[in-house]
C-alpha cells in the first residue's frame, strides 16, 4: 500500500513538472527590420538563408524566396539587392568554406515547377552569379524542401518529397562540371519540408507535418540511423498545436541551439542539442515593433539564425523569420531579429 501511494505522489509530481514546463510563458522579442514585400500575392515569401562575410560581417546577405516567382538577396538593412524570376523556389540553403570546389560560397535550392535542384555560386560580396546557375534534374515529382550539409569535406544536399515521404541524400562531388549523385534515403512518417544539417555532432534534423507533425533527427555517421523524436505534436503528447517548418542550428561558445518554427503556434521552439542530447529551453514570440512601425509575425515557414557580431544592431547574432501575414504591407515579407533578445532573456 505504502509504495502504490508513493507511485501516485511521484505520479502526480511528476505531472506538475511536465504541465509547468509546457504552461512556460514565450519569451516577446520585436523585429528591429523587415524587408520590402515579395512580389507575389498570398502565401508566397517562404524560406531565408544567410550568407556571412567573415571580413566584415555587416556586408553579409539574406536570401528569400517567392515559392511563386523566385528568390531575392537583401542586405542587413533589409533593402532588396537582386531580385530573379527562377521559378518556384520553396527552400534555399547555403555554404561556405567548400575549400576543395569550384566556388567557396554556393546557395542551393528546390524548384518545385520542374522538380530540379539549383545551384548558384556566391560571390565575395554576396551576390547571386545567376549566369553560372547549376540546375540538376531529379528522378521524383514532388521535391519540396531542402538544406546543405558538410560532412568528413564532402558537400551533401538533402531534398525532401511529398509524395514518397522521403529525404533524399545527394553527395556533390564537384560543383563545376556538375558531379551529383543520389547517395541514400531517409524515410520519414509523413510529409517534411523544414531541415537542418548539424555540422558539429553530424544529425539531420527535419520536421514532418500533418498526423505525424513534430520534429526527429538521424545520425548522418550511422549507415542505417534510427529516428529520434525531439518534439511532437499535442495530439501525440507535444507542443506543436499544428505545422514544424523551418529548423535552424546556432552554435555558441558553450553550446548548440535548434530552433524550430512551430507554424500554428505562431512562436518559435528553442532546445538545447548539445552532444547527442536535447531538450526543450523554452518559445518566443515576435511582437509588433510600434516604434519602427513593423508588425508582428505570425505564421511562420522558413526561418534562419546565425550567432556572431553582425554590428549595433545585431551584436550577438540574427535570426530571420518569413512574416506569413505582414498585416502593414499586404504581401509577405521578412523579418529580422536580434538573437541578443532572445538569448538575453535566456540568460545565455
Amino acid at each position: 500500500m505504502i509504495r502504490e501511494f508513493c507511485i501516485a505522489i511521484v505520479t502526480l509530481i511528476y505531472f506538475w513538472i511536465v504541465q509547468d514546463a509546457f504552461a512556460q510563458d514565450p519569451i516577446v522579442v520585436l523585429s528591429r527590420v523587415e524587408t520590402p514585400p515579395v512580389v507575389s500575392e498570398g502565401d508566397a515569401a517562404d524560406d531565408p538563408a544567410i550568407w556571412v562575410d567573415n571580413a566584415n560581417p555587416i556586408n553579409s546577405k539574406i536570401y528569400g524566396t517567392d515559392k511563386d516567382s523566385g528568390i531575392y538577396t537583401y542586405d542587413l538593412e533589409g533593402n532588396e539587392l537582386q531580385y530573379f524570376s527562377l521559378g518556384l523556389i520553396n527552400n534555399v540553403d547555403v555554404r561556405s568554406g567548400l575549400d576543395h570546389y569550384a566556388f567557396e560560397s554556393v546557395l542551393a535550392g528546390t524548384r518545385l515547377d520542374d522538380n530540379s535542384l539549383i545551384i548558384i555560386p556566391i560571390d565575395e560580396q554576396g551576390l547571386l552569379v545567376i549566369d553560372e546557375m547549376i540546375n540538376y534534374s531529379t528522378a521524383y515529382n514532388t521535391i519540396y524542401g531542402t538544406c546543405l550539409g558538410v560532412i568528413n569535406g564532402e558537400l551533401y544536399m538533402y531534398v525532401t518529397d511529398e509524395e514518397s515521404f522521403q529525404i533524399i541524400e545527394y553527395k556533390i562531388a564537384e560543383l563545376s562540371p556538375l558531379g551529383i549523385t543520389p547517395n541514400r534515403v531517409f524515410s520519414t512518417q509523413s510529409v517534411s519540408e523544414g531541415c537542418v544539417v548539424d555540422q558539429v555532432n553530424f544529425r539531420l534534423f527535419y520536421s514532418q507535418e500533418d498526423d505525424a507533425n513534430g520534429i526527429r533527427s538521424v545520425a548522418l555517421n550511422d549507415t542505417q540511423p534510427t529516428p529520434v523524436v525531439i518534439e511532437d505534436g499535442i495530439s501525440r503528447g507535444g507542443r506543436l498545436v499544428a505545422d514544424s517548418e523551418g529548423l535552424t542550428v546556432i552554435y555558441l561558445d558553450n553550446r548548440e541551439l535548434l530552433l524550430a518554427s512551430a507554424q500554428d503556434n505562431n512562436a518559435y521552439f528553442i532546445y538545447d542539442i548539445t552532444g547527442n542530447q536535447s531538450h526543450f529551453i523554452n518559445s518566443f514570440i515576435i511582437s509588433e515593433n510600434p516604434l519602427l512601425s513593423i508588425d508582428g509575425v505570425q505564421e511562420t515557414d522558413g526561418i534562419d539564425a546565425y550567432f556572431g557580431n553582425f554590428g549595433e544592431v545585431f551584436p550577438n547574432g540574427i535570426f530571420i523569420a518569413q512574416d506569413g501575414e505582414n498585416e502593414i504591407n499586404q504581401n509577405q515579407n521578412f523579418k529580422y531579429v536580434s538573437l541578443a533578445d532572445v538569448l538575453s532573456s535566456l540568460h545565455l
